[in-house]
């Protein structure tokens, strides 16, 4: 078995051929003196594969070499930022506007003690959240949306973000006649109505806020009768008169639109119709209701036992003039 082995790899060796070994042979190539002679010249085979491990190794060297190249070119731009972006002396800016905001005035040094969890929330509070988050101030030249946005009527800041020109000018008139109420004084039924023009806006309802009215405090009546003109500049939504305390419908009104210039003005259809009740009374009012009313006032603003003494006297006349009447009469009644 040994013996034969040796003969196998010459046959391999002759099958495969040489090329360098012919080239010896032939005289294209001789041995240098002194140099060593192998016993054996590689075979075409192993000359191949040596060339392809030698290929191989080289195109990995120099994939490798590649991602150095980038890797250290990533290095030095990094480098090159951190040191713009952090140089000394900015550095030493930043820590000494951290220490002034930061730290109580005169402290030398960036540690500091507490006592317990008050005094932590307290300097917290006075030294971090009040001076950092502050509401916006309009006329400081900066527009901070969504704070601040253009304005429009009495809303928003026109000193940092102007005017908003996506508005229309509208004109509410209003009248009102208090006079003529069979039963209850126009004083008193002019001081129970105000009115104001207020967006109805179902985001600020669902977050549990006041609803946008265009005056700050409702407009009220102080004639009785009366009759008030608005012009106001509405941007695009749902606008509404809200009236307050007209229970005897004596408030009457109509929008307009008056974008159209030259005094052009547009009615605005409202629904409901805004209409003023009329009042039909079928006879004349009985002095009975009338001195009712009187007495019933009068008891009412009294005190104590004597304003009570005073109601049952009035209640109790009242119902003696009642009785006496004839039982024909018919009551007074109002058609709203």
């Amino acid at each position: 078995m040994s013996s034969s082995h040796p003969d196998q790899q010459l046959r391999s060796d002759q099958a495969d051929g040489s090329i360098i070994a012919e080239l010896y042979e032939n005289g294209d190539k001789s041995h240098r003196k002194g140099e060593y002679v192998p016993e054996r010249y590689p075979t075409n085979r192993e000359v191949a594969s040596a060339i392809e491990k030698q290929v191989a190794t080289s195109v990995e060297n120099y994939r490798n070499y590649r991602h150095v190249t980038w890797y250290t070119l990533f290095i030095v731009l990094y480098m090159l930022v951190l040191y713009f972006q952090a140089s000394s002396f900015k550095s030493g800016e930043v820590v000494a506007t951290l220490k002034a905001a930061l730290l109580p005035q005169g402290t030398t040094s960036t540690t500091m003690t507490f006592s317990s969890e008050d005094q932590v929330l307290a300097f917290l509070g006075n030294q971090i959240i009040r001076p950092v988050w502050k509401d916006p101030v309009c006329g400081d030249s900066r527009c901070e949306a969504p704070w601040e946005f253009p304005a429009w009527g009495p809303f928003g800041c026109q000193a940092d973000c102007g005017l908003n020109p996506n508005t229309t000018k509208v004109i509410v008139a209003l009248s009102a006649d208090f006079s003529g109420h069979p039963s209850i004084s126009p004083a008193t039924l002019r001081g129970q109505v105000s009115w104001n023009l207020c967006l109805n806006d179902t985001l600020r309802a669902r977050r549990g806020m006041s609803p946008l009215c265009w005056f700050a405090e409702d407009q009220v009546f102080t004639e009785v009768i009366e009759t008030q003109i608005k012009a106001v500049y509405l941007v695009d939504g749902d606008w509404y008169v809200k009236l307050d305390g007209d229970l005897a419908g004596r408030v009457t009104g109509a929008v307009y639109d008056a974008s159209q210039g030259d005094d052009t003005l547009v009615s605005i259809p409202v629904s409901p119709t805004w209409e003023a009740c009329k009042l039909k009374r079928r006879r004349p009012a009985a002095s009975t209701g009338r001195r009712l009313l009187s007495e019933f006032t009068v008891a009412r603003n009294a005190a104590g036992e004597a304003g009570d003494k005073a109601l049952q006297q009035a209640m109790a006349a009242a119902a003696n003039k009642h009785a006496q009447q004839d039982s024909t009469e018919q009551p007074v009644h109002l058609e709203l």
